[in-house]
């Protein structure tokens, strides 16, 4: 009687395939853990791809913002340039003032005259002013320079200088100063 159980033969051809078995499932499993890997990388190339994207963009957002700030400093000083035509006598009246005193001169009228229909006078107004008296010349200069430097921009555009009928030292007789005020 044959004793049943395993030979030589059989016992190779077992280990055999189990070595086969053994080997796919490396090679599966090497496929498999490839596989993730690749995913992964793709994964961690696109978060690093959109952190320098969010990386940039903030960087644009911080120029952006700074360009505003200095936008609004540009702003605010183009709005100094004119006056709005509800409040442009009052502030002409107390720049006007000022100089005048800065200057050594003496305010003794001011006049407004109303704009013509015209679309390149209702950005400008006019102010007619008085000196008291006879001035001296160099402080006649020093209120016109004044006066042209001033924000709202205004611009002496007319008057007349003549010598008094007895002149003291360098003293001069103005008549009316028409002044430009710009205005939006």
């Amino acid at each position: 009687m044959k004793k049943a159980g395993m030979n030589a033969t059989g016992l190779r051809k077992l280990l055999i395939f189990i070595f086969i078995l053994t080997l796919a499932g490396v090679g599966a499993g090497f496929y498999y853990g490839l596989t993730q890997i690749r995913e992964y990388a793709i994964e961690t190339n696109q978060k690093v791809a959109d952190a320098e994207a969010s990386g940039t963009q903030i960087d644009e957002l911080r120029q952006l913002q700074t360009t505003l700030s200095q936008s609004d400093s540009l702003i605010a000083k183009a709005d100094d340039m004119f006056a709005t035509n509800s409040n442009y006598q009052s502030q002409a009246i107390t720049d006007l003032r000022r100089y005048a005193s800065a200057a050594g001169v003496s305010i003794q009228s001011t006049d407004f005259t109303e704009p013509d229909n015209a679309p390149a006078a209702l950005n400008n107004r006019t102010v007619s002013v008085g000196l008291g008296g006879s001035v001296t010349y160099t402080k006649l200069i020093r209120f016109l320079e004044l006066v042209e430097g001033n924000l709202p921009k205004m611009q002496p555009i007319s008057l007349t200088v003549s010598r008094p009928d007895d002149p003291t030292e360098n003293t001069v007789t103005v008549s009316d100063i028409t002044i430009n005020i710009a205005t939006r």
